[in-house]
This record gives C-alpha cells, sequence and structure tokens, in this order.
C-alpha cells in the first residue's frame, strides 16, 4: 500500500514520483524492509534514500529533516493473509 505525502511543489511530477518510488521500493526496500509488518517507509526519489518507522509522523518528520521539503513516496507494510482455517 502507498501514498504520496505532498510536502512542497517539486521538479518532478507525481507520475514521475510514482514510477520512481515503486521502482525503488521494488529494487532497494522491499526485501530489507518486508519483516517490518506495520511500519512505514517514507522514499525521497531524487537522491534514493529511505526512512522506515512504527510512526508514521514521526517517520515523516525524520524523512523532512533530512532530505529537506519536498514530495515523499509513501508505504504502509502490511502482510495479508489469504485463505486459512
Amino acid at each position: 500500500m502507498w501514498y504520496i505525502y505532498r510536502m512542497n511543489t517539486d521538479s518532478l511530477s507525481l507520475d514521475e514520483i510514482v514510477q520512481r518510488g515503486e521502482r525503488f521500493y521494488t529494487e532497494t526496500v522491499k526485501e530489507k524492509v518486508q519483516e517490518k509488518i506495520g511500519q512505514y517507509v517514507v522514499i525521497d526519489v531524487e537522491v534514493g534514500q529511505f526512512r522506515i518507522g512504527p510512526d508514521r509522523l514521526a517517520v515523516i518528520e525524520e524523512a523532512r529533516k533530512d532530505f529537506g521539503e519536498k514530495l515523499f513516496e509513501f508505504w504502509a507494510i502490511f502482510c495479508f493473509v489469504i485463505g486459512g482455517s
């Protein structure tokens, strides 16, 4: 599940942020965070870095402090169980 968290106007379009964010998450972040169910990932697609934490507002603030006021890709890490008894 992902969201775009709008900080300020940025040089990239929303479509570019989504495309880069999805690619970066899949290729770089997903394997590192798949065991962190219930946490949140904020990705700066311009610099290719991310922050992760259990509190969505705190992790956004941490990313803003580290990367500045800009648009971020925001992912919530969940585990869906299909089927079962």
